[in-house]
């Protein structure tokens, strides 16, 4: 990742349609979030472990974990806004082909995916119910 562009360049204006999002980079602002976020979630999950090594370490692998399993549904996401494979690519910090390679597919299947929710609640069905009426209902023609 890149560093920090410099501020107060002829590019950074106060303009809200400005999009500082193009490429990823590092900064104070990206630096106080995280640490925010390790000190809250080191909390919750262990009060007294706030500074501890072990602990923070363990929050900032389940951080890690999290994105990179929501990173193939943000990609797919950006496909369905007509974002390129190029433009996916410079936000990933990636090569267009790596792109590809790591998130065309899950971008294919989730477009496969039924359009009404499936009930998987097969908790009280067994193999040899599949068709009968349940009690109180007729059976079916």
């Amino acid at each position: 990742m890149a560093t920090d562009p410099v501020p107060d360049g002829p590019w950074d204006t106060t303009d809200p349609r400005r999009d500082r999002s193009i490429t990823p980079y590092t900064d104070a602002d990206t630096q106080d979030l995280i640490d925010e976020i390790v000190d809250t979630l080191t909390i919750i999950r262990c009060p007294m472990g706030l500074g501890d090594g072990g602990a923070t370490l363990s929050v900032l692998a389940s951080l890690a974990a999290e994105i990179a399993s929501r990173l193939p549904d943000a990609v797919a996401d950006a496909r369905d806004h007509s974002y390129t494979w190029n433009e996916i690519a410079m936000r990933l910090s990636a090569t267009i082909p790596a792109a590809r390679r790591r998130y065309a597919t899950h971008t294919r299947s989730r477009h496969e995916l039924p359009c009404s929710p499936v009930n998987r609640d097969t908790s009280n069905t067994r193999v040899s119910d599949v068709g009968r009426p349940r009690p109180g209902e007729k059976p079916r023609p």
